[in-house]
């Protein structure tokens, strides 16, 4: 089986670099980009055509739910995941309308998240 690979999508290097350690120590998992915001994570999306995009809601030039919009616009095979602090029940349906597969909040352990995105490839 190919391995699934991922674009990460958060403003913040710090938690960029653990979300790539965290898929980076599963043998199932190849990071291919890093974005810091919206629209860099659209055009990534673009450049690399990801499996799963891992996205944070609150960037700049974009927030969560236009990237993605912008990454099913461009990138229509891949699955969306967004990754954030923000417990809002308005702004969690509003980024599943735009296209998200799941909501996770970013206090989940390491393997509620990777087993999520196994879950939603193979859910796809």
């Amino acid at each position: 089986m190919d391995k699934i690979r991922i674009l990460i999508a958060d403003d913040r290097s710090l938690i960029r670099q653990s979300t790539r350690n965290i898929f980076e120590k599963e043998t199932d998992f190849e990071v291919i980009a890093e974005a810091v915001s919206g629209d860099e994570a659209v055009r990534l999306a673009t450049q690399f055509s990801p499996d799963v995009a891992i996205i944070d809601t609150a960037m700049p030039l974009s927030d969560a739910v236009a990237a993605t919009e912008g990454i099913e616009e461009v990138c229509p095979d891949a699955i969306v995941v967004l990754f954030t602090m923000l417990d809002s029940d308005a702004f969690i349906v509003s980024s599943l309308e735009a296209g998200a597969y799941k909501y996770l909040l970013k206090s989940v352990c390491s393997s509620e998240l990777t087993q999520a995105v196994r879950e939603a490839c193979i859910a796809d």
